[in-house]
């Protein structure tokens, strides 16, 4: 394979083409190859391997991020279905479910606070919770209220958990329709 230009070439491929005009009708390959197309193949090789580590560096990194962002408590919030919300006059009336998991490698004392709704509308059974490791615990949130303190409509209120420093580690959102 010619690798380099010899002296005084122009660069012009006749060689080449009159190489593979000889070997091509008798069935064997032109050697022959310009500088060019050598260097085009190996810098596609090169680009190859920049290509992998570097996908393999974002991929790991990803997860590092993942893992170091992941919340120290788990929250979820659903409506009980066995108690869709109850119209007794002037009273509504909503049950949900809290299901909250200590992530953290330690035991977590955690505080439930709820905002966007006065606090004597609701009734959690528990405020101040101790969760083993990875623990789960499941509460039941009860919410009632007085028609004529709100508007028809949807509500939205959030349900989060604080640390013992009263920092928000975690929310849930929830919402109560109103007639």
């Amino acid at each position: 394979m010619l690798n380099q230009a010899v002296p005084g070439c122009m660069n012009c491929g006749l060689c080449v083409d009159a190489c593979e005009n000889v070997l091509e009708p008798i069935g064997y390959r032109s050697m022959l190859n310009f500088f060019a197309e050598f260097r085009a193949v190996e810098t596609l090789n090169s680009k190859a391997l920049l290509i992998m580590p570097t996908a393999f560096f974002s991929i790991a990194l990803s997860f590092l991020y993942l893992f170091w962002t992941l919340p120290v408590a788990d929250i979820t919030l659903s409506r009980n279905e066995s108690a869709v919300s109850v119209i007794s006059g002037d009273t509504v009336s909503g049950k949900y479910l809290i299901n909250l998991v200590n992530q953290k490698d330690e035991k977590n004392n955690l505080r439930l606070k709820v905002e966007n709704l006065p606090e004597q509308t609701y009734l959690l059974p528990e405020k101040d919770i101790e969760l083993a490791i990875g623990e789960k615990r499941q509460l039941e949130m009860e919410i009632k209220l007085s028609k004529k303190d709100f508007t028809p409509g949807v509500h939205q209120f959030d349900l989060l958990v604080l640390n013992q420093e009263d920092q928000v580690i975690n929310r849930a959102k929830g919402s109560l329709f109103i007639p």
